[in-house]
């Protein structure tokens, strides 16, 4: 009594645990959200005028640098040979890359992980315990070395009286990234004590039945469609999304343009200061200001979707390689989750780029005298996309029928062969000519058969005390059948001249009895 009380105990404080390194991955993800969408990231103080930055652009700088990303202070300032304030332009860029990239690869890690430890508190598969090592590993090197390239890159200072100085200081954006560094390191710290745990017994994947027939749906014609998409989505990125005419073509993408009048810095806020009124030479062009900004909205906010639709796009890659690997993993319901929300949310991004860049495949595109807006043509990367999404479109619906009827199928299996349903003191099933005797005795009645030769050397029926009770189907039944069917045969009515054993079976009686169980499992 007091042993299983022990062991309740100890279970439950195992699922405690794993419940708060579950809620410090999440505070982690959170923190680490709201530092991108800080308004302040990082400050200095340049010739006695402050600059501040959030993640992506500048949000209080002089007139001639509001509104600037980075790569376009970068330009400013170096070719106004302006040598300390480029310096420190090139720092908080490269940073910036750093911080992204990490920030990308980190958050799929996290996500990965926190899905499985979900997976081992409702006792699912959920895949190689050394999965999880690599997971919870990774997470934490790479958030470490995430915060010390950036600080080595810009050495920035984390000192109250950081901005009496020239350096480059932490706000609170970049000090909500430390906690969210501190948060999921905490958590992958707590799921490797946790996997080291001697006493800890988790159960991985098991075998996933039932998925003969459908695999090569998976891996045949459902998994090169999904490739296809997502390779029709890598190619979107690096092609132009839309032009129009200006004396010359001019080309952009999500978040640059391309030859935009003298521009060698082609970034959408560095085009939209001057072209906002903050210089004398697009002072007048309100409808440039206008077109870009439609345009610099219009990446920012696909980027964000497509990359939600890219984080199901792994989830569900990943559910369907369990599926062709006939493991279980997590729950069943999410195969019907992650193809539509992966759908759904590139299907939205894209949707929204035509609606907010207001891009056409009709327009004429050709900025003439008087107009009052500039009208984009949509290009290759946005027809990319598109195809893209059509892809994945197509794929989640097969991928969701088929799932759905290899789900059906094995739970009709489940009605009609319930677990245990091949023992021998089982009674055979309805339908069949025997229904209502057991597997002995019609085993029996199979030995009173006429195919059956009687003889006094004949062998002994092999014992059937031990058969493993298993969820199984006809076919197993048939083949245990047959197998009895060969056993019982007197060795003697199989010799042949040489004296070779061979079986000898009435072919015609044996398929009817067989039949019996045939037109059950068709039905």
């Amino acid at each position: 009594m007091i042993i299983d009380q022990q062991a309740k105990t100890f279970s439950l404080v195992l699922k405690l645990a794993f419940t708060i390194s579950i809620l410090s991955f999440f505070f982690g993800l959170a923190l680490s959200l709201a530092s991108i969408l800080s308004p302040e990231f990082v400050s200095f103080v340049y010739k006695g005028q402050s600059y501040e930055y959030n993640f992506f652009e500048c949000t209080s700088c002089p007139s001639e640098y509001d509104g600037t990303t980075y790569s376009c202070l970068k330009h400013n300032a170096c070719k106004s040979s302006e040598t300390d304030l480029c310096s420190k332009a090139k720092n908080l860029q490269s940073g910036h890359v750093v911080i992204l990239a990490f920030e990308i690869t980190t958050t799929i890690l996290i996500v990965l992980l926190l899905e499985r430890l979900i997976f081992i508190l409702f006792r699912k598969g959920f895949g190689k315990t050394k999965f999880l090592y690599f997971l919870a590993i990774s997470i934490g090197i790479l958030r470490l070395v995430e915060f010390v390239t950036y600080a080595g890159l810009t050495s920035v200072g984390f000192a109250s009286d950081c901005d009496n100085t020239e350096n480059i200081c932490s706000e609170n954006g970049l000090k909500l990234l430390l906690a969210s560094f501190l948060a999921s390191s905490s958590g992958s710290i707590l799921v490797l004590i946790l996997l080291k745990l001697k006493s800890l017994k988790l159960e991985e994947n098991k075998e996933l039945d039932g998925t003969e027939y459908y695999r090569p749906w998976f891996y045949g014609k459902i998994l090169p469609v999904m490739l296809i998409g997502a390779g029709f989505l890598g190619a979107s990125l690096g092609w132009s999304w839309f032009f129009y005419y200006n004396i010359e073509k001019q080309y952009g993408t999500l978040t640059y343009m391309k030859d935009q009048d003298g521009w060698e810095n082609k970034d959408f806020t560095c085009i939209t200061g001057p072209a906002c009124g903050s210089s004398t030479h697009y002072a007048s062009e309100e409808r440039l200001c206008t077109a870009i900004t439609r345009a610099k909205n219009a990446g920012y906010i696909y980027s964000w979707l497509i990359y939600i639709s890219f984080m199901c796009f792994c989830l569900w890659m990943e559910n369907l390689a369990y599926i062709v690997l006939r493991k279980q993993f997590g729950f069943s319901e999410t195969n019907f989750l992650w193809p539509p929300l992966c759908v759904l949310f590139g299907l939205i991004a894209i949707l929204n780029w035509f609606s907010i860049s207001e891009a056409s495949y009709n327009g004429s595109c050709k900025v003439e005298a008087g107009d009052e807006n500039i009208s984009f043509c949509v290009d290759q990367g946005a027809t990319f996309s598109m195809i893209s999404t059509m892809c994945l479109f197509l794929a989640g619906i097969l991928y969701c029928v088929i799932y759905c009827q290899m789900k059906s199928d094995k739970a009709a299996a489940r009605q009609i062969f319930p677990r245990g349903s091949l023992s021998m003191n089982k009674k055979v099933l309805d339908g069949s000519p025997n229904c209502g005797k057991t597997l002995d005795e019609s085993h029996d009645d199979f030995r009173n058969s006429t195919f059956y030769d009687e003889s006094p050397t004949k062998l002994e029926r092999p014992s059937t005390t031990d058969t493993v009770e298993t969820e199984g189907t006809a076919a197993i039944i048939v083949q245990e059948l047959d197998n009895v069917t060969r056993e019982s045969t007197p060795l003697s009515s199989r010799n042949n001249a040489d004296g070779i054993v061979k079986p000898r079976h009435n072919r015609k009686a044996y398929n009817s009895y067989k039949g019996s169980f045939d037109g059950h499992e068709k039905n």
